[in-house]
């Protein structure tokens, strides 16, 4: 359900094809629809696991299709009185070797389709792709790879932030040896990734057994994201429902003020239990400067004062993966960055590994 339109599947169970229906506030059909819906795809083989969003052109209807024998993704544009815009049964938005299963679409400004791809033939992957609103690619020929991992990954969903010049962020579920972690990765609208996360992604969620199916909501200006967590399960599995919140740390040069600071990367990264780091403070901000490390939700995890770096050895600090109370953080990326005033460094970060 989309709105006030109602998109299905129906058909023989060897031919299942794709319909909607549009009512009124009333439950009226109106101009333009009866009690007949529409048909969306009638092509040989089964259509299924159709979604479907408003743009303003109309309303895109996208689904899995199985008219060349391999599951590929199409789509379809059509008006307010139900009326076809592309090709009549939509046309293939992905068709790569293999099977491709439909994940997620958003618009904003242009369509984002994310999905999981099994065209290597070994292993499912996680892909994604931009359409201008006639349904052509502006991105790579039948997507991007937006993860390399060794083992499989599924259940992409994606998001469009209100900050960042990397606009998007696709999360998504990693498989290994009977078990899961979630990751992300932001990409910008011209389909280049945040060169700050690694190709495989930023560790959403690492913890004990499977944390699957992310979805992620835009709230105040941050990512809230949740999923089906099975860390408290035993013999059994026990299903809970965990949430985490994205918080926007800048990492743009344009934002730092020059001379301030300099710091380097931390040695060793990832670390575990401990890892140093470097900086060099100007005589502007030396009387000020602080060291500063952030979590993924931009919260301040531990403050090393003024003193505690100006009087360092060599300007470093060792951090030992405490917080400001020293108990141990949990395992996952952090920020640091030196600050004095409103005034920063460069930011940078780091991986605690356990």
């Amino acid at each position: 359900v989309t709105e006030n339109y109602f998109v299905f599947q129906g058909g023989p169970w060897n031919d299942l094809n794709i319909f909607v229906q549009k009512l009124d506030e009333t439950g009226s059909f109106p101009t333009g629809w009866t009690e007949e819906p529409k048909e969306i795809c009638t092509a040989t083989g089964n259509q299924g696991n159709a979604k479907a969003l408003m743009t303003p052109d109309g309303l895109l209807i996208v689904w899995e299709d199985l008219r060349a024998g391999t599951k590929d993704i199409y789509g379809q544009m059509i008006d307010v009185e139900g009326n076809i815009l592309w090709q009549a049964d939509g046309i293939p938005m992905v068709d790569a070797a293999q099977d491709q299963v439909l994940s997620d679409v958003i618009y904003e400004n242009d369509i984002y389709l994310t999905w999981q791809d099994f065209r290597n033939g070994e292993a499912d992957k996680v892909f994604t792709q931009r359409f201008d609103t006639d349904g052509m690619e502006i991105w790579a020929d039948n997507g991007i790879e937006t993860a390399v991992q060794d083992s499989s990954q599924i259940a992409p969903f994606i998001i469009h932030r209100d900050y960042s010049d990397y606009e998007l962020a696709v999360l998504w579920s990693y498989n290994f040896g009977g078990y899961s972690d979630l990751f992300f990765r932001a990409i910008d609208t011209d389909g280049n990734f945040d060169p700050m996360h690694p190709e495989s992604g930023e560790v959403m969620c690492n913890a004990l057994h499977r944390q699957q199916d992310p979805k992620a909501v835009m709230n105040n200006g941050d990512v809230l994201v949740v999923w089906d967590d099975m860390r408290s399960s035993g013999k059994t599995d026990i299903h809970s429902v965990y949430a985490q919140k994205m918080a926007y740390v800048s990492t743009n040069e344009e934002d730092i003020v020059p001379a301030v600071a300099s710091i380097s990367q931390n040695y060793p990264n990832p670390f575990n239990p401990t890892t140093t780091i470097s900086y060099n403070l100007s005589n502007e901000v030396a009387d000020e400067a602080k060291l500063v490390i952030y979590n993924l939700q931009g919260q301040k995890v531990k403050i090393f004062s003024n003193e505690e770096i100006t009087e360092s050895p060599n300007q470093q600090i060792t951090w030992n993966g405490t917080d400001s109370k020293d108990k141990t953080v949990s395992s996952g990326l952090y920020f640091y960055r030196i600050e004095s005033g409103k005034n920063s460094s460069e930011t940078k970060k780091m991986v605690l590994l356990k």
